[in-house]
């Protein structure tokens, strides 16, 4: 029986046919992304701004509350519960809150997460080619909500495609604009 010799002093190793094995590729930098399922009408630094009412949110008191709170929530891991916790926000911080969660849902942005600095949020995007309006994710009752809901607006599309003098129904965030 011959004698076996350490891998490194082999003949084998030293032959293999560099023709035949794969070469990596690094990923390209054009992959196609999804688009989003809603294009939004503003980002969520912008809707944070708007509702404090604050240009520069790292001086603002109730942003950094609010950036601690949700960084505290995060942390708290499998055990923690919402609908304990929001006890916890003071009341008009609480309802801003909820105006900011509103408003970035109706854009196509959700689950927000702090980052001890930050409030960053995620986009919900398309699977398909196709995007819809801000009514797509939006929480407010109205007709065209209902609508599009139970595809009456589809329909309604269709049948009106050739109709020039045909308008679609405004959003409601629109026709309480004009209203004001």
């Amino acid at each position: 029986m011959s004698e076996l010799e350490p891998v490194g002093q082999t003949w084998e190793i030293k032959r293999y046919n560099l023709g035949r094995m794969q070469k990596y590729q690094p990923p390209s930098r054009d992959m196609r992304r999804n688009p989003p399922a809603v294009k939004p009408e503003e980002l969520p630094d912008t809707t944070i701004r708007r509702i404090f009412q604050d240009s520069d949110l790292k001086t603002n008191p109730d942003y950094n509350l609010l950036v601690s709170l949700l960084m505290t929530y995060q942390r708290a891991g499998d055990i923690k519960r919402w609908d304990d916790y929001r006890g916890k926000i003071p009341g008009p911080l609480l309802e801003l809150f909820g105006d900011i969660l509103v408003e970035c849902r109706r854009n196509g942005f959700v689950n927000p997460k702090s980052d001890g600095i930050r409030i960053a949020f995620q986009q919900v995007i398309s699977t398909t080619e196709i995007t819809g309006d801000l009514c797509t994710l939006c929480d407010k009752f109205c007709t065209r909500r209902e609508q599009l809901d139970n595809g009456e607006i589809k329909k309604i599309r269709n049948l009106n495609k050739n109709n020039p003098n045909w308008k679609e129904p405004k959003p409601c965030w629109e026709k309480n604009n004009e209203s004001s």
